[in-house]
């Protein structure tokens, strides 16, 4: 990610101001800084645009010709008198002054609009790792850029929880990613998944234990709260949490105080909360399974991540995206496979994805990748891939994904002998649900309890 700050200054460099401009940039770190006194406007728009609105009045059509940069740069603007200036011009600028007010705020608001300009070039980084073009995956984006410009978040340590975000999607579909977008580099992030803690060891988990808490506990432990102080816990499939710790999760997003187990005292906590869930927590709160007022506080910004079924044209660029990092060479596809790939449902969203490109291009020794190399999505219940019988002559790599395979089609059918019910399969199995639902999401699998 590139950092650099690029500045334009239009001004008259006879004048003592521009002088005094480019000591405020040494002071702020030069290097991060490009400078340039010019009566003509660059081809590529700068992060920060400052001008000598008197000097800028005097080039014939500026107004006309600097629209687009006043659009996508942050600006400060000087005058000797800005008070002059109409609403209108007043409003395409971040920032106006007078001349006898840059020597004073100057470096404060410069300051002030590079860390919006970095968190901005931030954003955009991470949004880049939500792979597509389609008009979903945009909307999401853009929904996000909402919530973070209406600045709900207050990242004092000292100040109170609030803006909580719910994120909805299927298993797969690239919840935590999103989660890591909205927190935007703040930190810790500390990320937790429901589904694999211990019913009895929630609360220890999540505010921590003293000393002699309960057997085992020979030593005090800090829970994910106090760890993610000041910072973000994002907690996965929070519809797995037990109804007791959903009350206690309540009152600390209420007061910001936490109270460890086998303790009397509260500790004050500001960490934003970030929760998502594959399940429709709806339903469970007229079920009696999720307490309806922690629904309601943590539903304040809801997200919806779609389903990749949802959008079938960001296939493409997510199958070349995971061909460039598990091939060793360069790889394409044939038509015919990427018609495949986008009339597939994918249960499993892009984890499922995933593991199919990674499976392809180990096993197959072509350049191109054809329909028969994903022969896992042709069938509801494809056939089983037995090991080769000249076994010794695969890769330990190519076993696991063969191995991989066979448990994938023995779940799919023993889900299929019992209607789809992952209680049933999980007790035939002896694994708790909990357990069955980690082992699917692993390999990139998603099923919903019938």
């Amino acid at each position: 990610m590139d950092s650099k700050t690029n500045v334009l200054i239009l001004a008259n460099e006879d004048d003592y101001i521009p002088s005094l401009l480019q000591s405020f940039l040494h002071a702020l770190n030069q290097e991060n800084y490009i400078h340039a006194f010019t009566q003509s406007l660059p081809e590529t728009f700068p992060d920060i645009f400052i001008l000598d609105l008197d000097y800028a009045e005097q080039i014939p059509g500026f107004w006309e010709y600097s629209q687009d940069i006043l659009r996508h740069a942050e600006s400060i603007a000087y005058s000797k008198f800005p008070e002059k200036l109409s609403l209108e011009k007043r409003q395409l600028f971040s920032v106006i002054l007078s001349y006898d007010r840059v020597n004073l705020d100057f470096s404060r608001h410069l300051s002030n609009l590079q860390k919006v300009i970095k968190f901005r070039k931030y954003f955009d980084f991470l949004s880049q790792q939500i792979i597509g073009e389609s008009k979903e995956r945009e909307i999401l984006i853009k929904q996000i850029k909402k919530i973070l410009k209406k600045k709900v978040f207050n990242l004092h340590k000292d100040s109170p929880i609030s803006g909580t975000v719910l994120i909805q999607g299927e298993s797969g579909s690239g919840k935590e990613l999103v989660a890591r977008l909205v927190a935007c580099g703040q930190t810790p992030f500390i990320s937790v998944n429901c589904s694999t803690i211990p019913e009895t060891l929630f609360d220890s988990e999540l505010f921590g234990h003293a000393k002699g808490a309960f057997t085992g506990a020979d030593k005090d432990h800090k829970g994910l709260f106090e760890e993610a102080n000041g910072g973000v816990l994002y907690l996965d499939e929070i519809g797995e949490m037990p109804l007791s710790t959903q009350a206690k999760l309540l009152r600390v997003l209420q007061n910001g105080e936490i109270r460890a187990v086998g303790t009397t005292k509260n500790i004050k906590v500001s960490v934003r909360v970030i929760a998502a869930t594959n399940r429709d927590l709806r339903q469970d709160v007229l079920e009696g399974k999720f307490r309806e007022d922690l629904y309601y506080r943590l539903n304040i910004f809801p997200l919806y991540v779609p389903a990749l079924r949802e959008r079938p044209t960001d296939i493409p660029l997510l199958a070349r995206h995971f061909a460039n990092i598990y091939a060793d060479r360069p790889i394409s596809f044939h038509e015919k496979t990427m018609a495949l790939l986008q009339n597939y449902s994918w249960p499993g969203n892009i984890r499922e994805l995933e593991n199919a490109i990674h499976r392809a291009v180990v096993l197959s020794d072509s350049n191109k990748l054809y329909p028969e190399d994903f022969s896992l999505l042709t069938k509801n219940f494809p056939e089983q891939h037995h090991l080769p019988q000249n076994w010794r002559d695969i890769s330990y790599q190519e076993f696991r994904l063969l191995q991989e395979a066979e448990e994938i089609d023995f779940l799919k059918n023993r889900l299929s002998l019992v209607e789809g019910s992952v209680s049933k399969v999980a007790k035939e199995l002896d694994m708790t649900r909990t357990g069955f639902y980690a082992r699917a999401k692993r390999l990139g699998l998603s099923f919903k309890d019938s």
